[in-house]
C-alpha cells in the first residue's frame, strides 16, 4: 500500500523479488479441441442434404394424395350434380305450387308464363 500523503517519504508498492507467483489458470480438459472444421461443415452438408431428400419425399407423397383425392371428386362430380339437379327442380316446383295456391283467386293469371 502506499504511504498516505504528508506523514513521510513516499514509498511505491512494488512486487516482490522473483515475482508473483504463477497462478494455476489451467483446466483439465482434453489437449484436442474437437472436431475439425472441414469434419463439422461435412457433418453439416449431410444433415442439410438428408433433410432436403426427405423434404422431397413427403412432398411427392403429398401430391399424390392430393391427386387422388381430385380424381374422386372428378368421378363423384356427375352423382353431385346430379343431387343439385334433383334440388333444385324440387325447389321449383314446390315454388309453383305455392303460387298457383295463392293466385288461384285472380282470373288473369298464368304461372307457366311467370316462372319461365
Amino acid at each position: 500500500m502506499a504511504t498516505p500523503v504528508g506523514t513521510g517519504p513516499i514509498v511505491q508498492d512494488v512486487a516482490p523479488k522473483g515475482g508473483f507467483p504463477k497462478i494455476q489458470i489451467s483446466r483439465q480438459l482434453p489437449s484436442g479441441r474437437g472436431p475439425r472444421g472441414s469434419v463439422v461443415l461435412s457433418f453439416v452438408t449431410v444433415t442439410i442434404a438428408v433433410g432436403y431428400y426427405k423434404l422431397g419425399q413427403s412432398n411427392k407423397a403429398r401430391r399424390a394424395e392430393q391427386h387422388e383425392k381430385r380424381l374422386a371428386r372428378i368421378a363423384l362430380m356427375p352423382m353431385l350434380q346430379a343431387e343439385e339437379d334433383r334440388k333444385a327442380v324440387l325447389a321449383k316446383r314446390f315454388n309453383v305450387q305455392l303460387q298457383k295456391g295463392l293466385h288461384e283467386s285472380l282470373d288473369d293469371w298464368k304461372d307457366e308464363e311467370k316462372l319461365k
